[in-house]
């Protein structure tokens, strides 16, 4: 439309200057005739026609004015229109003209691509919440403000491997819930897959067991509570049906060991009387495993001291002692 408008201006432009032209010429023709003759009324026709006039030393001279409306349309085109190859060297119509110009200009870009755009934070406090890279430890007094087990959010973030830097956040979030139905989806996100996973994954998996001592914490039943025992046990994790695996310089023997400690950790997490039945399996055990990953005395009786601090302080209030 700006372009238009500036052509729109220009003709009139050329209209007026046309007429003040022919009025000029034929004023000063004038006072050379009769005085009785009576000048003719001029038309915009007439800034259209070629004029003569006569010079100082009485030679005809002919003013060229273009011929016809389409001419001075013509003139009134944006000069870039030579730049447009066009065989048949007619005007082009103002809009195609304006149209292959447009190409022109994004042709005359090449390759470049404009920066990304910087996404800006959220607004939600729930998905800022769970876009923030917790450094000391997801803040859980906080984490259980959001924690809601049926909201489908959870469910997205977990299912997209791009948000794998935020699935052990939502993994807490849900184990702050204490809903039953938050340990089906911790334990299918724990079990689920296949293949080599990377070591961000495995770690993303570790929290959700984890989580799930979050949950034995919260719930009011033995959510999270009756996994954790079980898979604290020898070969416990072993019975779960996992087909993923951790790098090849790891062994599953070691892997299963891992998890189990992780199982332990849980327990501790949770605060349950249930979990001491654990441990006492554990000690018994100690030794029977050759895993350079296997859980040792030393590993036992740090976990029972968290036990223990979670039992007198509560889950949130050692969590936040834990973060310091």
């Amino acid at each position: 439309m700006l372009r238009l408008t500036l052509c729109c201006t220009t003709a009139v432009l050329l209209a007026l200057s046309a007429s003040a032209q022919v009025d000029e010429v034929r004023e000063s023709d004038f006072d050379r005739r009769a005085s009785t003759e009576t000048k003719s009324t001029l038309s915009i026709d007439d800034a259209f026609k070629p004029v003569e006039a006569r010079s100082i030393d009485g030679e005809i001279q002919r003013a060229e004015v273009p011929e016809g409306r389409e001419a001075l349309e013509k003139d009134a085109f944006d000069p870039r229109a030579e730049m447009i190859d066009n065989p048949e060297d007619e005007p082009l119509p103002l809009p195609e003209m304006t149209a292959e110009l447009e190409k022109m200009e994004l042709a005359n870009a090449g390759d470049f691509t404009p920066p990304e755009r910087v996404p800006e934070p959220s607004r939600d406090p729930k998905i800022a919440f769970v876009q923030t890279a917790w450094l000391e430890g997801l803040p859980l007094a906080e984490a259980q403000k959001f924690a809601n087990a049926g909201d489908p959010y959870f469910r997205r973030v977990l299912a997209d491997p791009a948000m794998l830097d935020y699935h052990s956040n939502v993994l807490g979030i849900l184990g702050m819930s204490g809903s039953p139905d938050a340990e089906k989806i911790i334990l299918e996100y724990i079990v689920n897959g296949s293949g080599r996973v990377s070591d961000g994954s495995f770690s993303a998996r570790t929290d959700g067991i984890l989580a799930l001592g979050y949950l034995a914490n919260t719930s009011e039943g033995r959510a999270g509570l009756e996994v954790l025992m079980q898979t604290a046990r020898p070969e416990g994790w072993s019975s779960m049906g996992i087909e993923w695996g951790m790098s090849s310089t790891v062994d599953r023997g070691s892997q299963m060991e891992m998890l189990r400690a992780s199982s332990l950790i849980g327990l501790a997490l949770s605060g349950r009387r249930e979990a001491e039945e654990s441990f006492a399996e554990a000690r018994r055990s100690l030794g029977s495993s050759r895993s350079p990953a296997a859980v040792t005395g030393a590993d036992l009786e740090d976990f029972m001291r968290a036990y223990e601090e979670v039992r007198s302080k509560g889950l949130i209030a050692y969590s936040a002692n834990d973060e310091r």
